[in-house]
């Protein structure tokens, strides 16, 4: 049994926060500014104490903490993105977009994450905004190395299709 298995079995929400919380805020700060990175950070360990009874620790609780703070990152991407749609619809003031990260990964993924199903931004985001293997993305997600590389693959066709076709509303 691993050290980070072992710890879950006697490890409550106070602690994994006193263990993993810089973990979670450098992650957090991929994504958003550190005032935001710090809500979101937050965020985890509020969604750490609805979950922990439920975790069953088929992987280290850092490499589950990691993963829930893509989660919950990509999610309130999404949802900003919505409602800043929702927004410019109905004819509200321009609201400047949520500040964040400017890599051309990230832009990128940020075009896609309306089109694209949440497996795929993951898999996107572990891969070119992180930089990790696909073995490495395998172990954090719990599939196949295969199957990483398939989604990989998708997620280049997505990429290559954005390429050729405007976004809705757009001039082609």
């Amino acid at each position: 049994m691993t050290r980070d298995a072992h710890d879950h079995g006697t490890a409550n929400t106070g602690q994994l926060y006193a263990r993993y919380r810089a973990l979670v805020y450098r992650r957090a700060c991929r994504f958003f500014p550190s005032a935001e990175a710090e809500d979101l950070t937050q965020d985890v360990f509020l969604r750490v104490m609805q979950c922990l009874p439920a975790f069953r620790a088929e992987s280290s609780p850092a490499t589950w903490l990691f993963r829930m703070t893509t989660n919950l990152a990509l999610n309130r991407l999404r949802d900003q993105s919505r409602r800043l749609a929702l927004l410019d619809e109905k004819g509200a003031p321009w609201l400047p977009p949520p500040a964040g990260p400017s890599s051309e990964a990230t832009v990128l993924l940020g075009q896609l994450w309306r089109r694209l199903p949440e497996e795929l931004l993951q898999v996107g985001v572990y891969a070119f905004v992180d930089g990790l293997t696909q073995q490495e993305i395998a172990d954090v997600m719990g599939l196949s190395r295969r199957t990483v590389a398939k989604r990989l693959d998708s997620l280049a066709q997505a990429c290559n299709s954005l390429e050729r076709a405007p976004e809705a509303g757009e001039d082609p």
